[in-house]
């Protein structure tokens, strides 16, 4: 995430790199990257100095760009890793993990200098770091008494507000933008099957 932004990779027929808004509004859906790109694994974020990284497991390589998708560059080539696959960011170092070498690397941003922290793992996927530091503090919108909403929060790079009010299945957004309501009005001679109480206005 990123100024109310996810970003992730696909393979498939077209492999890209792509982001879109939180709250999931398709008209924020953007390609980031769409070119000489192959098998894009994993993506991650250096939040100190806005660089979007990523590795593609068929080019063998990890690659660098502004968060906008400006100045895209080749950050680690195939003579310097061999298969990478999964990707994370923490302070100083960018980790990952390497399926060819069985193992979890990682190097330094300050002084070029890579080094093994796990070995032997057998084709790690994922890796991420938990730490506060890759959660930069913003003023979250939904933090507040919800945002307004009455049932789900989101934050938004498009809103006036800083987030959107969405509904469960089965509900809707009324008018004000902020109040869900049930799409089922229940009568005495009706009945409604269902295995959720958002279903019948219950919650």
């Amino acid at each position: 995430m990123f100024l109310r932004y996810l970003f992730w990779t696909d393979w498939g027929r077209r492999p890209y790199l792509a982001k879109i808004a939180m709250d999931g509004n398709p008209d924020t859906r953007r390609i980031v990257v769409e070119t000489g790109i192959r098998h894009p694994n994993a993506v991650t974020i250096d939040y100190s100095s806005d660089h979007l990284y990523w590795a593609d497991s068929y080019h063998d390589i990890i690659e660098k760009m502004d968060i906008n998708g400006g100045r895209r560059i080749t950050f680690l080539r195939k003579e310097l890793i061999y298969h990478p696959f999964a990707l994370t960011f923490y302070k100083r170092f960018i980790y990952w993990s390497d399926w060819h070498t069985q193992g979890i690397l990682r190097l330094n941003m300050n002084a070029r200098q890579d080094s093994i922290v796990v070995k032997p793992v057998k084709r790690p996927t994922e890796l991420v770091a938990f730490d506060k530091s890759r959660q930069p503090a913003i003023r979250n919108p939904c933090a507040v008494y919800n945002g307004g909403c009455s049932h789900i929060c989101l934050l938004s790079p498009t809103s006036g507000y800083r987030r959107s009010c969405q509904c469960p299945p089965s509900m809707r957004l009324r008018r004000d933008k902020k109040t869900c309501e049930s799409l089922y009005h229940v009568g005495r001679r009706h009945r409604v099957r269902t295995n959720s109480l958002f279903d019948v206005g219950i919650l």
